[in-house]
């Protein structure tokens, strides 16, 4: 990264001048773009007076175009012209209205087996084909705390769709966060790479995994669901003002009854609010056949489609 580069960037921000713009480099800020999703305690954190942050932060704001007020005329134009993000799989991009929309983040929820993963890694390869563009030089950022992301599956489905395998496996850049610290650390580091190498989808699988084994106990529960909270607000912050895809799984927990009892998905009120879209999978069969259903979404009615897992992705 050109330091020299990143100060006149900073510089063209109305009222930040070359000692300012030092002094953003100097806590971590490479990009006006990262300036504009903050807000003005998080600067003030940094080091900055109130009133300086609020000022800097809106001129940024101004300067990338992120505008937060549009009359409800313009919010649907900017809605119908949105690009979708196909799955690549005919009948969850029916029931998805033609695939996953940007600036949303879409929950994928469900007990183990249930095609979580293998959707996540087809949306590398969707995004690659679909949004690929000459200049980008990575397409998706993929936070595996599972340890489940696998080169060879990235490998087969791009046969598939008949991209260049070697040149999908380099787009893809993949986070392995030991723990549930680097997990938050990661998501932070999304909007410089969102910045810099021009990044359209992230993937986290899945979210609450380290959080759940390593925040342990009712003490810590108020602490986690902060923490998660503040990682879905960021993500959604990400997905805003780079109009960013963002794909994130979650686990079950079970909810036991004197009826027998039913799989919740984990993460409380903080995922349920905290997603735009989520999406529950059922176990895949012997037949290796899954299926999806709507479980929440502002536009989405409940619904539901039928899938296959083969070698090649989902079908």
């Amino acid at each position: 990264m050109d330091l020299d580069n990143v100060r006149r960037e900073l510089m063209k921000i109305r009222g930040v001048g070359e000692a300012k713009a030092e002094k953003l480099i100097e806590v971590g800020i490479r990009s006006p773009y990262i300036l504009a999703l903050m807000n003005t305690f998080e600067l003030v954190d940094k080091g900055f007076g109130e009133s300086e942050a609020r000022q800097i932060i809106y001129n940024a704001k101004e300067f990338v175009g992120l505008h937060t007020t549009y009359t409800a005329k313009e919010l649907r134009k900017i809605m119908v012209e949105a690009k979708r993000l196909t799955t690549g799989c005919y009948s969850l991009d029916l029931m998805l209205d033609g695939g996953l929309e940007p600036r949303a983040i879409y929950e994928f929820t469900g007990p183990a087996k249930a095609g979580k993963t293998q959707i996540c890694h087809q949306l590398c390869v969707t995004a690659f084909k679909t949004l690929w563009s000459g200049g980008q030089s990575k397409i998706a950022v993929y936070i595996d705390t599972e340890e489940t992301f696998r080169p060879d599956r990235i490998e087969a489905i791009a046969g598939r769709f008949e991209c260049d395998i070697e040149s999908v496996l380099d787009a893809i850049i993949v986070k392995k966060p030991i723990t549930f610290e680097e997990q938050i650390l990661a998501v932070n580091d999304i909007a410089e790479i969102c910045a810099y190498q021009n990044v359209k989808l992230v993937v986290v699988d899945s979210i609450i995994a380290k959080a759940r084994s390593q925040l342990t106990g009712r003490e810590k529960l108020a602490e986690r669901q902060q923490l998660l909270n503040y990682m879905l607000d960021m993500l959604l912050r990400i997905a805003k003002i780079f109009k960013a895809y963002i794909a994130v799984t979650n686990e079950v927990q079970a909810s036991p009854t004197p009826w027998g009892g039913s799989d919740l998905p984990t993460g409380g009120h903080i995922l349920a609010h905290g997603t735009t879209h989520r999406i529950w999978l059922h176990r895949i069969s012997k037949e290796q056949e899954g299926r999806a259903e709507v479980i929440d979404s502002p536009s989405l009615p409940p619904r539901s489609c039928r899938f296959k897992v083969v070698v090649e992705g989902v079908i």
